[in-house]
């Protein structure tokens, strides 16, 4: 046991800050994004997926050298894919991002061009047998049923996306209309990527439950956010878990609400999936005080398949308004939690939590608290990511003084598995 800096009792020690990355492309000319609760950053392994922040700026992979133990960008966006039919478009391409190992999708939820309306679309990029930087385009995924008069100012498809090994994933993330949730399969024989399945909330005339505001996949389930729903009171949230059945077909298995949930926990505004857990933030819960947030870990039972609760999170120096939950990344059995509205002992907010699963006990425990060290930023962890070796944490991407995107990479070199 070891006193941690900010309180508690926790292993800070263990983790340390590697880098601190700062996105400095050129800004392409429109700043704007309605994806706060997309995925902004993602990882996979020693590589960085960074989004554009809603800033324009050109998203990026970024890979840890084994040798110097430096992060370099080893692909960005090609200023060709940001145009349409050669007129500028101003898509915000990587307002939502996802990698999972030699592919990445790239949401483009608001095409806002005076030529174009659009309902938004992605793109699937995928890097070059045998290559460590070269990635190349493989296609742009549209919804079937949307098109030009489809387009709103409100959140549009590309809102969120998730992609895992032959399976990708994008939501529209309305909030004033019926949401709905795209499932696109790569085709082995012809590498294309039909679109497979539609997802749309089950609660009958759902205008406003903010289905498909957070999304995530891994093999065959997947899981969708609905911070809205009112179940338990306005706003108190839901997600739902799908499975992919023998037949093909995408099933929803269960949908989640809090034990305890009531009005205004937003529980669902962020979700992640690994393997079989599935972590849920509640950035409204009043645990700790009001808005103190939390986060749940539901786990599947090998045996039956049923989802069922495994821990509740908290910060263990939880207190209002901190937010906790509002952000979360699950990889294996580690947990990473933002809290983006937490004051930071180095100034400004945010700080991230880590968790780790006890293998004799079950129990999750807080094993580090990860801060924006020099306090340059706010809402810092607004955005989280974890792989096998690294934790991310991601401010909201843009700095209004300088509007550069930045990043904190903590890498974990001493851990003793629990």
């Amino acid at each position: 046991m070891c006193v941690g800096a900010y309180g508690g009792t926790t292993c800070e020690t263990t983790w340390s800050a590697e880098a601190r990355i700062v996105n400095k492309t050129e800004d392409n000319g429109y700043s704007y994004s309605n994806s706060q609760s997309g995925h902004h950053v993602a990882a996979y392994g020693d590589e960085i997926l960074i989004g554009n922040g809603g800033s324009m700026r050109l998203p990026m992979i970024l890979k840890r050298s084994p040798s110097t133990g430096t992060w370099d960008a080893v692909w960005n966006l090609s200023a060709s894919y940001v145009w349409i039919d050669g007129t500028r478009d101003y898509t915000n391409l990587g307002a939502s991002v996802s990698l999972s190992g030699d592919r990445a999708i790239l949401g483009a939820p608001e095409v806002l061009s005076s030529n174009i309306n659009s309902p938004g679309f992605a793109m699937i990029f995928e890097r070059l047998a045998g290559s460590t930087a070269t990635w190349s385009f493989i296609t742009k995924l549209v919804a079937d049923d949307l098109d030009s008069s489809s387009y709103s100012s409100q959140h549009a498809f590309g809102y969120d996306v998730a992609i895992s090994g032959e399976y990708a994933m994008v939501s529209t993330g309305r909030s004033n209309s019926p949401a709905s949730v795209y499932i696109f399969e790569r085709d082995s024989t012809t590498t294309s990527w039909p679109q497979k399945a539609k997802l749309s909330s089950p609660v009958s005339s759902a205008t406003n439950d903010n289905y498909g505001a957070s999304i995530a996949l891994d093999g065959n389930y997947a899981v969708v956010g609905a911070s809205y729903d009112a179940d338990l009171g306005d706003y108190s949230g839901a997600a739902y878990i799908y499975g992919r059945s023998a037949s093909g077909t995408w099933e929803q298995v269960i949908k989640l609400t809090a034990y305890d949930g009531t009005l205004h926990d937003y529980f669902g505004y962020s979700v992640s999936l690994s393997g079989n857990y599935a972590l849920i933030g509640s950035y409204g819960d009043d645990e700790s005080g009001s808005s103190s947030g939390s986060a749940y870990v539901y786990a599947r039972s090998i045996a039956t398949g049923e989802w069922m609760l495994d821990a509740k999170l908290t910060a263990s120096n939880g207190a209002a308004n901190d937010q906790f939950g509002y952000s979360v990344a699950i990889s294996g059995s580690r947990a990473f939690v933002g809290a983006s509205n937490k004051a930071s002992s180095f100034g400004q907010s945010g700080v991230a939590y880590l968790f780790e699963r006890e293998q004799q006990s079950g129990t999750w425990k807080e094993t580090a608290k990860l801060t924006d060290f020099e306090g340059s930023y706010n809402q810092f962890a607004a955005h989280v990511a974890i792989s096998s070796a690294y934790a991310i944490g991601a401010s909201q991407l843009t700095d209004y003084m300088s509007n550069n995107g930045h990043v904190y990479v903590i890498a974990n070199f001493t851990h003793v598995a629990l």
